[in-house]
């Protein structure tokens, strides 16, 4: 019985069981603030509302078709299916996300077992990169370990109570070989990295799809949309305001970014190391190659590439002046020193690497000379999808000025399709041109909206100050005042026709 009812609330509501895979449902309540029986109660909620109104229509209208009700149901039916969708969608593209990250989170993890033969280092780095998912695992762990269990056993509990999959298996064979034999795990490395080579092909390939697909539907599709509708005499303003609303829905759904995960702005600075900090590894290398102590070499790279203190900018104070120029001999290179130099995770290499660099500075830069040719692979994959992305960005932005001035076109020129629809729909019927369109506020509404896109989305936790954004917000106003120009040009030109 209960299966049978389970079946019925499936066919009506969509299953929400995917809330508890990959953690998601704590994914999406710091994204939306809402939990899994938080939207089970708006679901169960809209329907029983939208029943209520049905029945306030069979009281109040005795004579309701039965053809109108059913109609309303399989219309109710299909916005919970849809709510359900879209939040399924969104399930699928955070699972993407966590499998590609879990795949960086693989190749480092070993690229770390390879140089340092310490599942706790490893471990320790992974939780310094603040990965998605992956960082809270490696740190519940390691917690557990804490309180008797081996590091490695608590691993594998966590992977295979949070991960689902290849990524599990990836990872359950990782922590089952590498202590084993290092040609394996070597391997292991190699074809890891091979498997996001492939990822980060895919979605490149995924690109100009996307951008295609975004571009058509969001910025070429009102103007024809709107022409059509004029010439066939069925525009109103309550469709207009349909597609404008339409444009908006459709920009948090089908722009790029969001469907390709490895190069939002969020992953790459979580897969990705800068390219400042990379310059900055293979001088650190260079010098400790070269027989340089870490001190030394650490006060080369930094010299080098005039790197900062991220908190004083170019003021420097006395203990990181006597530092750079060598005067503070005995100034100690600990965690909190590099911490204002760079991001979490670069300071866990280097302090791994100075660890090295006691025993032997020579074998200390060939590590990390090794580590950071691995990442320049990744980088080198991740630098060929962006610049495709920029492109795309950039063949969108053309198409959106195109779709402006499409749109100007049909306002400017919206009394002659009117004109033209009369003549074809009531060719008897004597008509006279009207040089003003009814219509014409909802296209300009529909400029400025198309002019605004991809409209800014704020995050949970607000917008963060960025001193390019009153560039984009000039650049996006002059796309508005071209759609004005040519509206007066188009308006103007067929004015004087009449």
């Amino acid at each position: 019985m209960d299966h049978i009812s389970d079946t019925i609330l499936a066919l009506i509501f969509g299953k929400f069981n995917f809330f508890s895979k990959y953690n998601f449902e704590k994914y999406f309540k710091k994204r939306y603030k809402l939990s899994e029986k938080q939207v089970i109660l708006i679901s169960y909620s809209f329907f029983a509302l939208s029943l209520v109104f049905i029945g306030f229509q069979i009281v109040l209208i005795k004579k309701i078709m039965l053809e109108g009700i059913l109609i309303e149901l399989l219309l109710i039916l299909t916005v919970l299916r849809l709510f359900n969708y879209l939040i399924y969608t969104e399930y699928k593209e955070y699972c993407t996300t966590i499998e590609t990250i879990g795949y960086f989170v693989v190749n480092e993890l070993l690229m770390i077992l390879d140089t340092s033969e310490s599942l706790k280092e490893a471990t320790n780095f992974i939780i310094s990169s603040d990965y998605l998912l992956f960082s809270e695992i490696f740190t519940n762990a390691k917690i557990s370990s804490h309180f008797g269990t081996p590091l490695n056993s608590a691993l594998k509990t966590q992977i295979k109570t949070s991960l689902f999959g290849s990524i599990q298996s990836a990872f359950l064979y990782i922590l089952e070989i590498w202590e084993h034999g290092k040609n394996i795990a070597l391997l292991s490395k190699n074809r890891i990295l091979n498997r996001i080579s492939d990822q980060i092909t895919e979605e490149t390939n995924k690109i100009d799809s996307w951008a295609s697909l975004s571009a058509g539907i969001l910025f070429l599709s009102p103007p024809v949309i709107f022409c059509f509708l004029l010439i066939s005499g069925k525009m109103s303003i309550i469709l207009g305001f349909l597609i404008i609303f339409g444009i908006i829905g459709g920009s948090f759904f089908i722009h790029p970014e969001k469907h390709l995960t490895v190069f939002s702005e969020k992953n790459k600075l979580l897969l990705s190391y800068d390219k400042k900090s990379l310059e900055f590894l293979v001088i650190l290398s260079e010098n400790l190659l070269s027989g340089y102590s870490f001190n030394k070499s650490l006060n080369n790279a930094l010299n080098i590439l005039e790197i900062y203190p991220q908190n004083t900018g170019t003021r420097i104070s006395d203990p990181f002046a006597h530092f750079r120029l060598g005067i503070n001999k005995r100034k100690e290179i600990d965690k909190n020193f590099l911490a204002d130099y760079f991001p979490e995770r670069i300071v866990q290499l280097v302090l791994l690497i100075k660890k090295f660099s006691v025993i032997n500075t020579f074998m200390a830069g060939k590590k990390l000379q090794t580590i950071t040719e691995e990442l320049d692979k990744t980088n080198d994959l991740l630098g060929k999808g962006d610049a495709q992305l920029k492109a795309a960005k950039l063949h969108g932005n053309i198409i959106q000025i195109l779709a402006l001035v499409s749109l100007a076109f049909v306002a400017g020129a919206s009394p002659f399709f009117i004109l033209v629809s009369n003549m074809l729909y009531y060719p008897f019927k004597e008509s006279s041109v009207i040089m003003t369109s009814a219509f014409e506020p909802i296209f300009f509404i529909a400029a400025l909206v198309i002019s605004l896109l991809p409209i800014r989305r704020i995050s949970v936790r607000g917008l963060e100050k960025d001193e390019t954004i009153p560039w984009r917000d000039v650049i996006r106003f002059s796309k508005f005042i071209l759609f004005l120009i040519t509206y007066v040009i188009v308006k103007n030109v067929f004015m004087g026709m009449y």
